[in-house]
């Protein structure tokens, strides 16, 4: 019986930690070192509740993390179209379609610094989602990721 009580108190402990962006469960690999950034892979954000997905800033890595933000925000009931808080697309360059060549136009207007994406979208549980695409980083963050 005391085993029991010992797995229960081990999981509760496990599950009180858990990294989440709502019903999406995140796998941390480590923490953020901006002098050695690792691509592909989440990591904490110093000592605060926050991760992040660093991409190579790329057209390949405009797709990475987009496709990564859809399917999390599908696995919460989100829209993409419809982001809560930081909606903000400044870009003269890039049309609404979503195809290669536009996220090849979308890359090198982003390094010109003639765009910036910044969406978020907020979770049930208190976390927030945000894709940013920015001169210097394309990354996605969740804020709040540690309960």
């Amino acid at each position: 019986m005391k085993n029991i009580y010992m797995i229960v108190l081990l999981l509760a402990g496990v599950f009180c930690n858990a990294q989440t962006f709502g019903a999406t469960g995140l796998d941390v690999k480590g923490n953020y070192n901006a002098s050695a950034p690792v691509t592909g892979q989440w990591l904490r954000l110093g000592k605060s509740n926050n991760v992040t997905m660093v991409f190579p800033q790329t057209p390949n890595g405009i797709s990475a993390a987009t496709t990564l933000v859809q399917g999390m925000l599908f696995e919460n009931g989100l829209s993409f179209d419809k982001p809560d808080i930081f909606r903000s697309i400044n870009s003269n360059d890039v049309s609404n379609n979503n195809n290669n060549a536009n996220e090849d136009i979308l890359n090198s207007s982003i390094l010109k610094n003639k765009s910036k994406i910044n969406l978020a979208w907020n979770a049930n549980d208190g976390s927030v989602l945000q894709l940013l695409l920015s001169k210097n980083t394309y990354e996605v963050i969740v804020i709040n990721a540690y309960k």
